[in-house]
């Protein structure tokens, strides 16, 4: 709880070089908080510059956005695009947060809300998955 963009950086710099799958759910409290549009897409721009690596697959779920708030999605889309990072559409955490007991305090997953974000972006991304091992083998 709490994270922004900025704090994720120092959890990215702990990766392993052979972790091969990052999700990142990121930038609700920076678009909630006090951070800027501009600090966000520098705090982000850092953050994905440091976890984006040959080999490495990236995904990051695309912000809710709350009215008045376009200029966060637009910054996370344009980055996720320029560093070639997979966007799960919002949808999919919307629908995640819609359940009972998804949540511990409305925004905040539960573990029954983590479990079911992780089934939902798995039926995304196994397919491409399941797609590179028939082609290695």
């Amino acid at each position: 709880m709490g994270a922004t963009v900025s704090s994720a950086r120092k959890q990215a710099a702990k990766l392993l070089p052979d972790d091969d799958v990052v999700v990142l759910e990121i930038g609700g409290n920076d678009m909630l908080g006090d951070t800027t549009p501009a600090g966000f897409e520098r705090g982000l721009d850092k953050l994905l510059a440091d976890v984006v690596r040959p080999g490495r697959t990236v995904l990051m779920l695309e912000l809710p956005l709350p009215p008045t708030f376009n200029r966060f999605g637009m910054i996370q889309r344009r980055l996720a695009a320029k560093y070639g990072v997979a966007l799960v559409p919002k949808r999919v955490l919307m629908d995640v947060l819609a359940r009972s007991d998804a949540t511990l305090d409305s925004i905040h997953l539960s573990q029954a809300g983590h479990e079911r974000l992780a089934d939902a972006v798995w039926k995304i991304v196994a397919p491409a998955f399941h797609t590179a091992t028939e082609e290695h083998k």
